[in-house]
């Protein structure tokens, strides 16, 4: 049996990995799929000074206060940034870090620096497009690569807005205690308006990185759940 942890990425909370986490569980496998301050059902919590720390200290002590060990510790697109933090604080606990469509950031960068400005038009034009929540601007789920009519209303209901200080909060890795650990990039390989398929392809020639490609869109956990747990029963039994 292997202990996951599965973080979320920008404007998702746990209840992303629902169609994940259910069938890891079925295998026999322990899963923990935290929502990050502000986000989801701690949307209450939203107008504190939540920063990049706040998001990777959720981790962090979930970690600590379950007392999990040998983790396969998952971060998908902004949770990649949060993982590779939480490494720093808690690397003796991990087994493996496994990225999906992830951030990988270096020390002293934040989300935005390592996304640039590429993403910007069509990120403004999902956020146009999107529903309004407390008030607040929601990207349409179509930006993370859903185009069933069912899933986008689904999740329509659920995205909530997103800690901007979190995404230009530059990360401090003083041990770089991530780069200690085995690492996985698994590139979500369809087509979607966001991607990490730049960040992929900067590891490509890293032989500390091993690199998986899968048949899914951006927001595999919802769109390709099958692939995307088949994927990680895979590192499961690799790596037991």
């Amino acid at each position: 049996m292997s202990t996951f942890v599965l973080v979320h990425g920008a404007y998702h909370g746990g209840w992303c990995w629902t169609r994940v986490s259910g069938r890891l569980r079925a295998e026999g496998h322990d899963v923990h799929t935290p929502t990050l301050t502000g986000l989801g059902e701690r949307i209450h919590l939203k107008d504190f000074d939540v920063r990049l720390d706040t998001h990777i200290v959720d981790v962090a002590n979930l970690i600590e206060w379950e007392d999990l060990r040998d983790i396969i510790l998952v971060g998908h697109s902004y949770g990649g940034c949060v993982i590779t933090g939480v490494a720093e604080q808690a690397a003796e606990r991990i087994a493996r870090l496994v990225y999906v469509d992830g951030i990988v950031p270096e020390d002293g960068q934040s989300v935005v620096d390592v996304r640039g400005g590429a993403d910007k038009p069509v990120f403004d034009a999902a956020m146009a497009r999107g529903p309004k929540k407390f008030g607040d601007a929601v990207p349409a789920a179509d930006l993370f690569g859903v185009s069933d009519p069912t899933d986008i209303a689904w999740m329509h209901e659920r995205l909530t807005a997103h800690p901007r200080q979190t995404l230009i909060d530059k990360i401090r890795l003083p041990r770089r205690r991530a780069a200690q650990l085995p690492r996985l990039y698994i590139l979500c390989g369809k087509s979607s308006p966001i991607s990490g398929r730049a960040q992929f392809d900067k590891l490509r020639n890293d032989p500390a990185w091993e690199l998986k490609t899968i048949d899914a869109r951006h927001d595999a956990m919802v769109t390709e759940p099958e692939t995307l747990s088949a994927a990680l029963l895979e590192i499961a039994e690799a790596h037991p």
